[in-house]
């Protein structure tokens, strides 16, 4: 088991614009990204 990873981080940010900002962010630092941001179908949360 792979413990070099984050599966799940949950940050509140302000605007979308700031979403987009984190996730980009994150890229530059590294991190592989594999999903692109969407929002979940229950909660209607927007996540990357």
């Amino acid at each position: 088991m792979s413990r070099n990873r984050i599966n799940h981080f949950n940050l509140e940010a302000a605007t979308v614009d700031d979403l987009a900002f984190a996730r980009e962010r994150c890229a530059q630092s590294g991190y592989k990204i594999t999903r692109g941001v969407g929002r979940h179908p229950n909660d209607r949360e927007l996540s990357f």
